[in-house]
């Protein structure tokens, strides 16, 4: 017995150094934890107070859902959470934690967005990409990457790349009206294409943000179809 009780005393004290990092594991777990739970709480109120339908429930997408909107092709494991939805002048409106993974085991990374997807009846968009340019977009354009400029609209040029499966149905859609409308608002990314207008943030905004967030998409949808 004795020797048991110093082997598993042994045992112990060679555990004493990991003791810490244990620990801020635990409460990091623990932190996510409150963090998702708070989160969750907030989105069904927010449900609730917009007149939103809400679903627990986790989804998978599939390559079809979306149609061809790259946002839904990039990695793999495509999940949507805290789906919101809900119909408003016919037209049928989803809210929703978006994820996706690039790359697998010690490489995988988790791409979190926050979408607002409107689904437009008898509408057919062109297929286009819209976010805000940097620098590198600006150095993989000059080595040949698409990034659909208008002369007309300098401004609009400099501050979007603008992307589409065809270029020239691209520019009949966006118009010197919308390029007005768009140049005038800072940091949008939209992705539309066939009956789908899509806005996303990539990253996981907070819920007393999205109502605005969903506003704005709401009045820019309006302008652009």
């Amino acid at each position: 017995m004795l020797f048991m009780a110093n082997s598993v005393t042994s045992t112990l004290i060679s555990w004493l150094p990991f003791a810490p990092i244990v620990l801020f594991v635990v409460f990091l777990i623990y932190r996510a934890f409150r963090v998702n739970r708070k989160r969750t709480e907030q989105l069904v109120q927010m449900a609730l107070d917009m007149g939103f339908e809400y679903q627990p429930k986790a989804l998978t997408l599939t390559h079809e859902d979306f149609g061809d909107l790259p946002l839904f092709q990039s990695g793999h494991s495509h999940t949507i959470t805290h789906l919101m939805k809900t119909q408003l002048e016919e037209i049928p409106v989803q809210l929703f934690d978006y994820r996706y993974t690039l790359g697998t085991g010690k490489n995988a990374s988790t791409c979190p967005h926050s979408v607002i997807a409107f689904e437009l009846p008898d509408t057919e968009l062109p297929y286009f990409q819209l976010q805000p340019e940097n620098f590198f977009h600006r150095i993989i354009s000059k080595m040949g990457d698409q990034d659909i400029d208008f002369d007309s609209h300098p401004k609009f040029s400099k501050q979007y790349v603008l992307k589409g499966k065809d270029e020239q149905a691209v520019r009949n859609y966006f118009t010197d009206e919308k390029l007005w409308f768009l140049e005038a608002r800072k940091n949008l990314s939209i992705q539309g294409g066939g009956e789908w207008l899509v806005f996303y943030k990539s990253k996981l905004i907070e819920p007393e943000e999205l109502k605005i967030f969903f506003e704005d998409a709401w009045g820019i949808m309006k302008e652009l179809t």
